[in-house]
């Protein structure tokens, strides 16, 4: 989760939007950077939800974070915008960019940082080189300037991270 963390790199007061929390992990590392920030995180496993709400009781009862149910696609989030969004090992990223960035795109604030981040465990394979590649342009058809591909494969880490900025209003 460190390595999510930096890729990402949170600022104290950004508004962040976390697709896919699973159990809350990085919510609880994030939530500790955020001084006045807030993180909204997304699962659509409602079990999932759950636990990581439970584990970041302290961060929700404080209205520093919200845990809601629901698939990426379909939730409504109304006006609010985010200065940064990230997505750890979701596939829907990886194998539909396509589909998945035009919604992203719509919820980031001007000069949002985006994050998506296949990591795993020494030695696991990572999403083939044309996944990435895929997800690149679909950023960049939705807006986003500058994407980088960040891989990383050491004693920690096996994996790649995709990294832009959304340069259109």
């Amino acid at each position: 989760m460190h390595w999510t963390l930096a890729v990402l790199d949170p600022k104290p007061a950004d508004r962040v939007l976390e697709i896919g929390c699973g159990h809350g992990a990085a919510a609880t590392l994030l939530c500790e950077q955020l001084e006045s920030g807030s993180l909204v995180a997304l699962d659509r496993s409602a079990k999932m939800v759950a636990a990581a709400s439970k584990r970041n009781a302290g961060w929700v009862e404080a209205g520093r974070a919200a845990f809601i149910e629901g698939s990426f696609e379909d939730v409504d989030l109304g006006s609010q915008r985010f200065d940064r969004a990230f997505a750890v090992n979701l596939a829907l990223f990886w194998k539909r960019p396509g589909r998945a960035v035009p919604v992203l795109a719509r919820l980031l604030a001007p000069g949002a940082v985006a994050c998506f981040l296949w990591q795993g465990p020494p030695g696991s394979p990572p999403p083939a080189a044309d996944s990435a590649q895929a997800l690149v342009a679909a950023l960049e058809a939705a807006g986003f300037a500058a994407p980088e591909i960040l891989p990383r494969h050491d004693a920690e880490v096996s994996g790649i991270a995709v990294r832009a900025s959304m340069s259109r209003p």
